[in-house]
């Protein structure tokens, strides 16, 4: 056990070719535009939306170490090799109550154009047209109180589109119900307009983590894990699929009430599908993870005698649940800390180790770097 332990914690050690994947951070090349009509090309880090309402990280490099932020005060534009374009608005909401500075993403570009925006995590629409902005925000009752707020998104809807073929009652609070109504209003005026669309590819590398395991009953295991990770930003930038090949040996004394104990040794061959969510995006990074896959499970004694009494579908292969959590650390460039609780097949110990991440070819324009 001793040398299988020195072999798995050298292979720990071994130095595989540099890679430019992370886990943490993803980078898109891009550009802003500073207060001054300067215009800076570089990446930006490819958040959710609700994080580029007040400020976004932006590098020249990607191999700078750390990011530079810009706000609201500094910035009046950014936009993404994808497409994404966020302008700045000094604009009043909540029925002209509330003066709020943000930045905004551009929907529909014309002469007419569409944007959306997010104040106090309610979402609401700016329509410019000409030089004059317009707030369309959906009606809703504030927390503590009895009355509805209105705000007449559908009579000024109306009023920008010169109530065009639209009763007010037909009014819908739904982007593409807004695209679609500026888009027309823009057709029917002869004027050129673009529906702003942006498609994120998936995002995918390879993650290999190789350790150990503790628990009760002196019992000992190590294990090997290769996958292949892919975030869908579109849908998610937390949720990852991940589809890979893993092995786990499972040493332990199993007691006997007559006889001598059994020291049993559990293997585990399995390909893994499965969904992990990480809580956070950080350097240190709590998950849960759930999923199925396809196992070949092998129960030996220390005299190498099958401890299964049954071989066949469902019984030595097949198919399993797994679930459990864990926690990542980086701790160098392309090198992270994993530990992990885990239940596949059986309940592993605690599991934990190091893992590498590296990067798969692949044609985009989003970039990874630690």
């Amino acid at each position: 056990m001793k040398n299988k332990k020195f072999l798995f914690l050298l292979l720990l050690t071994f130095t595989i070719k540099s890679s430019f994947a992370q886990l943490k951070e993803i980078y898109e090349k891009g550009s802003i535009t500073k207060n001054d009509g300067q215009t800076i090309s570089g990446f930006i880090k490819n958040d959710d939306f609700k994080h580029k309402i007040t400020s976004i990280c932006f590098k020249t490099s990607l191999s700078n170490n750390t990011c530079l932020k810009y706000d609201t005060s500094q910035i009046i534009s950014f936009k993404t090799e994808r497409g994404e374009i966020y302008n700045l608005f000094n604009i009043k909401i909540n029925n002209l109550s509330k003066d709020v500075t943000l930045f905004a993403k551009k929907l529909v570009d014309g002469k007419t154009s569409l944007y959306k925006s997010l104040s106090n995590e309610m979402i609401f629409y700016i329509v410019k047209k000409g030089n004059k902005n317009y707030v369309l925000q959906k009606d809703r009752l504030k927390s503590g109180e009895v009355k509805i707020e209105r705000y007449n998104y559908p009579g000024i809807l109306n009023q920008i589109t010169e109530d065009f073929s639209i009763k007010t009652n037909e009014v819908k609070f739904k982007e593409q119900y807004f695209i679609d109504r500026i888009s027309s209003y823009n057709e029917s005026k002869g004027n050129e307009y673009k529906i702003i669309k942006t498609t994120e590819k998936p995002v995918k590398f390879l993650t290999f983590s190789s350790g150990l395991g503790f628990g009760k009953n002196k019992g000992s295991e190590y294990f090997l894990q290769l996958n292949k990770r892919i975030y869908y930003p579109n849908f998610s930038r937390n949720t990852s699929l991940n589809i890979g090949l893993n092995y786990y040996n499972y040493q332990f004394t199993e007691p006997k009430s007559f006889g001598s104990d059994i020291e049993v040794t559990q293997t585990l061959v399995s390909v893994p599908f499965q969904f992990q969510y990480n809580l956070a995006h950080k350097s240190t990074r709590p998950y849960i993870f759930s999923g199925v896959n396809i196992a070949f499970f092998n129960k030996k004694d220390q005299n190498k005698n099958s401890l299964i009494d049954k071989k066949g579908f469902q019984e030595n292969f097949g198919f399993s649940f797994l679930f459990g959590a864990g926690l990542e650390i980086d701790i160098a460039k392309n090198i992270f800390f994993k530990g992990e609780f885990r239940h596949e097949t059986f309940n592993h110990l605690f599991l934990f180790g190091l893992g590498y991440v590296f990067k798969l070819p692949k044609k985009t324009n989003i970039e990874s770097t630690f």
